[in-house]
């Protein structure tokens, strides 16, 4: 007998919540031709206090913007604020209810909200149960019983934690930056810009190296915040006692200071950021950082002399005791900006066996390059410094081909 009474019990309130569905679903698509019930209307709110999963967060708003008081150096996305005043603003319901069912979630409400609009009149807002069905969100509204869209519900049903920033690492650009450092398991490495970008020892950087350094510190994507002000304890758990690397940045807009650590548990990453004191999950994280040494930005162009200063170009074969001047201005100048615009794609820590010289006669300079056969896929070019540089087969081809031709 209980079990029928329960059953019948039961289904007279699933037909209740059946019956409110179908009688909110026309009233929100305007079939009975009735209004919205207007709850609450403001033209701005000056005060937000939520109650979510045991945390009461306050907000207040400044002359320009959303802020929170009680600690405003959180990393506040204010967005998430934004989004709330708008909801309160101009808060209406599909439809009013005369009494409190217990199953609309309403006498242990899962999220409350108390605002104040900036003539000071107040409104409180406790949130229950959400009905999939029906899209709506059961709330009691200065103690009338409703029926909200669940729009609501998804606006301020968040953690302190969840409305964090994302957007902490800028967008940095090589001609504004004037220092990269960063420290990995290789020991690290500095480069500095004052006219040009150099190593720590002053020899020339690469400057395409630097743009594409610069480009993966920007693009290191952030996810969720993970702990805010973590503890030495944290530290060790999400791997930042070692990190996998470092890297501070001097920039003429803002500077930059990050650490990278390896978790262990599913290879995941975490981006630890000093000024905020917070420790994020990383979606992106530039993980190439870790094995980069200061030699991978060595200059790779093969000189960067003028052609308007070129007086005479000459080469050589090996064994060969004369060189031979190229004459043709057109060939000169093709085999000028081939030379010009070649680019290492390695170092080799010792010159090739020659086979071929050329001479570039500046005006106030003499350039030679050595090169010859390195690998099946590149040759060594040797310069008057002793850097040895790896370049392609078929680019030096091209300047052979140009200088047979003549």
């Amino acid at each position: 007998m209980k079990k029928i009474t329960t059953l019948i019990i039961l289904a007279a309130a699933a037909a209740a919540l059946i019956g409110g569905f179908f009688f909110i679903r026309a009233r929100s698509e305007g079939g009975d031709g009735e209004e919205e019930t207007q709850l609450f209307r403001a033209d701005a709110l000056a005060r937000i206090e939520v109650e979510y999963k045991g945390e009461t967060l306050r907000f207040e708003k400044g002359p320009d913007l959303w802020t929170y008081p009680e600690d405003p150096a959180f990393p506040l996305n204010a967005a998430y604020v934004r989004d709330m005043e708008n909801r309160l603003k101009n808060l209406t319901a599909p439809h009013i209810f005369p009494d409190e069912n217990p199953d609309f979630g309403l006498e242990d409400p899962e999220c409350v909200i108390d605002a104040e609009a900036a003539d000071g009149e107040t409104v409180r807002c406790e949130l229950g149960k959400v009905n999939d069905t029906s899209d709506v969100v059961y709330a009691r509204v200065n103690g009338q019983v409703c029926a909200l869209d669940d729009g609501v519900a998804q606006c301020f049903r968040h953690t302190l934690r969840e409305m964090a920033r994302k957007d902490l690492i800028p967008k940095l650009q090589a001609f504004d930056t004037r220092t990269v450092t960063v420290e990995n398991q290789n020991g690290g490495f500095s480069v500095h810009r004052q006219e040009t970008w150099t190593l720590s020892d002053g020899r020339p950087a690469d400057e395409e190296s630097i743009k594409q350094l610069i480009a993966g510190i920007s693009g290191i994507v952030l996810g969720d915040l993970t702990v805010y002000h973590p503890t030495e304890a944290d530290a060790a758990f999400y791997g930042l006692e070692q990190p996998l690397y470092a890297v501070t940045v001097e920039n003429d807009q803002t500077d930059l200071e990050l650490a990278v650590g390896q978790c262990e548990r599913d290879s995941a990453m975490y981006v630890y950021l000093p000024e905020w004191d917070c420790l994020y999950a990383a979606e992106q994280a530039a993980a190439e950082l870790a094995d980069m040494t200061e030699e991978d930005f060595q200059d790779r162009k093969l000189f960067t002399a003028e052609y308007e200063d070129l007086e005479t170009m000459t080469c050589r074969s090996a064994g060969e005791e004369q060189e031979k001047e190229i004459t043709d201005s057109n060939t000169r100048w093709e085999v000028y900006y081939l030379l010009r615009n070649m680019r290492a794609e390695g170092f080799a820590p010792e010159a090739a066996d020659p086979e071929f010289f050329i001479t570039l006669h500046m005006k106030t300079e003499k350039i030679t390059l050595t090169w010859g056969v390195y690998d099946e896929n590149f040759y060594c070019v040797s310069l008057q410094d002793g850097t040895n540089m790896l370049i392609s087969r078929k680019e030096i081809a091209s300047v052979y081909d140009l200088i047979t031709a003549l």
